[in-house]
């Protein structure tokens, strides 16, 4: 069985608890569901870093085959082809796999792909309100933008192994909704998982 783009497409809505249609399934329907898809070409480890499942496009002789990779173990990677799971080996699916990705991530509540000192005052008070409960802080949160919010993304970063730098950019929202049970994510084995991610609420 071959997908076209669309189905793997379809696919990927579907890992995200969504139900589209091949043929409406395109990346200006993400916004609707505040998703955006993002594509390029990278390393399997950086796709692993990034923590959400990807369409990959493999080249098997001369045919191209996208798949929906949901699970990067230490020796083998689990891809869905319709209503199927195939589990390719490491070195095979790297060998056949193109570099290209397209994957989807939920953007801010109000559809931004950042969020900063110029943001609405809801989006600082939802982004405080998050960090407060990823960080387990009981102190009310604040619609300002103030150096002790700077403070707790950083404290947020370093505690998901992200970029400590305050700016709360792709890789902070990914893992902002991900530690809120709000977006779908990259499968691994347990000795590949860091100790935040192992355990639920924490």
């Amino acid at each position: 069985m071959v997908m076209r783009d669309s189905e793997a497409l379809s696919v990927l809505y579907g890992v995200w608890g969504y139900e589209v249609p091949a043929d409406s399934a395109w990346c200006d329907q993400a916004v609707r569901a505040g998703l955006a898809c993002k594509s390029g070409n990278a390393s399997l480890q950086t796709l692993v870093d990034q923590n959400l499942p990807w369409i990959a496009s493999l080249k098997v002789g001369d045919k191209k085959l996208p798949v929906v990779v949901v699970r990067v173990g230490e020796a083998s990677v689990d891809v869905l082809v319709g209503q199927q799971t195939w589990t390719l080996t490491h070195k095979w699916f790297e060998s056949v796999w193109t570099g290209d990705y397209l994957l989807l991530w939920k953007m801010s509540p109000e559809g931004e792909s950042t969020i900063t000192r110029d943001s609405s005052e809801e989006e600082i008070l939802w982004l405080e309100t998050m960090l407060n409960r990823a960080l387990h802080i009981s102190t009310e949160p604040s619609a300002e933008w103030r150096p002790l919010l700077v403070e707790k993304i950083k404290q947020f970063q370093k505690s998901h192994h992200l970029k400590t730098d305050g700016v709360v950019g792709f890789s902070t929202l990914v893992h902002l909704w991900q530690v809120a049970g709000e977006s779908a994510y990259l499968y691994r084995d347990e000795a590949n998982i860091s100790p935040e991610t192992t355990v639920k609420g924490k």
